[in-house]
């Protein structure tokens, strides 16, 4: 058997772009590193944030890398054979390059807002496309940035067409035998690399929490890794079977008694006239401040010592609930004493599902709000919560209610309207 040691010419384009990609990802987790630094994680105190961010880095060009290597290597999608294949490879990692880029636009912008990085929860940001479109577009500059995408693209493109005519140059080395087991070996390298691990267990996003603080945690992370991981966790719902299972020992924790079988944290306070005159009052609110990591909750660091203080000499809710982890949604509740804004969509699809419509000409339509399992408990901020909707587009415009609902309470009310045929419930105008 005739066997001469060379890699074909897919193999080394593969390699070649492999290594173009897997420096680039570096380039960009070391850009993450020096534009937002934290003077308590140095350089030498972050190598074992590099190193697992290289593993995910070489996980995702490694998985790009098989499926160009098991396609290309059927002689019809060949680029090296094929003129057709060369466009359609050409075209895919442009595709790639875009693809990779504007995840790590979206994912610089969203560390600088949140510092956290690019996750699935962004999408939630999709819901108000323009109002969040607006806002990046007030924040951010746009303009300069779509400058820098084209010439990263520019820049790929070039390097994709100089480093297929330079291997295309070349004599291919390679022979049948060589090609198989270049084939095997490759196929095998990349899916060890994939894996990530040379063990039982493969290399998992949940790794890079293992480093110790958070800053490592996302320093190792690439966007990719974050985003796609994140899948599973994007929507914070409400999930009354859990609420029901925990909620003698939350009802306990808060000093709340349970009656029935209804999840309500509603309480009722008569606060004391400890205070005669009006105080001045400083609302201060406090940007990821973790009630474990203080000192108000016995760490023995003592890491919040004048908070503490303040704590000591005042009064201290060591008992408050939120089922929300959103900065904003708190601040929203804090700042104007309702709940979250994204609360009337899920109202709205509470109500959609409540409301019915007889076949008759002339029909009365029945709504009916109650506040008990489908609203989460906390989620409301105070005993009442104002509801205000109106209808419009009817026989008559009427407001449903003004006045505040007590959590708990149900409402009904009723009015005529002469539907169509064509009418259907997501057509009520109130509820869009």
């Amino acid at each position: 058997m005739n066997f001469r040691p060379g890699l074909s010419r897919l193999m080394r384009w593969i390699l070649l772009l492999s290594i173009l990609f897997v420096l680039l990802l570096l380039l960009l987790m070391a850009a993450l590193y020096l534009w937002f630094p934290r003077p308590a994680n140095g350089a030498i105190s972050s190598w074992p944030a590099f190193n697992l961010g290289f593993h995910y880095d070489i996980r995702w060009v490694s998985l790009v890398a098989l499926v160009v290597l098991v396609l290309g290597s059927i002689p019809i999608l060949n680029p090296f054979r094929k003129n057709t294949a060369r466009i359609i490879w050409m075209t895919v990692f442009m595709v790639l390059a875009f693809a990779l880029i504007i995840f790590y636009v979206f994912d610089f912008g969203y560390y600088a807002y949140l510092s956290q990085r690019l996750n699935a929860s962004a999408l939630n940001f999709l819901k108000d496309a323009k109002i969040s479109g607006a806002m990046i577009w007030q924040t951010y500059p746009v303009l300069r940035i779509l400058l820098g995408i084209l010439v990263f693209l520019a820049l790929i493109g070039w390097f994709l067409r100089w480093s297929y005519r330079m291997i295309s140059n070349f004599p291919d080395p390679s022979t049948r035998t060589s090609r198989i087991v270049g084939f095997i070996v490759g196929f095998l390298l990349f899916g060890v690399a994939i894996f990530g691990h040379l063990g039982q267990y493969p290399l998992r996003w949940s790794d890079a929490f293992g480093l110790g603080n958070d800053y490592a945690a996302n320093l190792a992370l690439n966007p990719m890794e974050s985003f796609f991981n994140t899948m599973d966790f994007r929507n914070t719902g409400f999930d009354a079977e859990a609420a029901r299972k925990y909620q003698l020992m939350m009802s306990g924790y808060l000093g709340i008694n349970v009656s029935g079988d209804s999840i309500s944290y509603f309480r009722t306070r008569n606060p004391k006239p400890v205070v005669t005159s009006k105080p001045n009052i400083v609302l201060v609110i406090c940007e990821s401040f973790s009630a474990y990591k203080s000192s108000m909750w016995g760490n023995k660091l003592n890491t919040t010592p004048f908070f503490n203080q303040l704590c000591e000499n005042g009064m201290f809710f060591d008992r408050c609930f939120t089922p929300s982890f959103g900065t904003a949604r708190g601040v929203w509740a804090t700042l104007t004493g309702i709940p979250d804004v994204q609360l009337p969509k899920r109202l709205a699809e509470i109500l959609r599902s409540w409301i019915s419509i007889s076949s008759s000409t002339t029909s009365k339509v029945t709504i009916r709000i109650i506040f008990l399992v489908e609203v989460p408990a906390g989620q409301i901020s105070g005993d009442y919560f104002p509801i205000t909707f109106m209808t419009s587009g009817f026989m008559n415009r009427m407001i449903l209610t003004r006045r505040k609902l007590m959590f708990g309470e149900s409402v009904i009310k009723t009015f005529s309207w002469k539907p169509t045929r064509s009418s259907q419930k997501n057509q009520i105008p109130f509820l869009q």
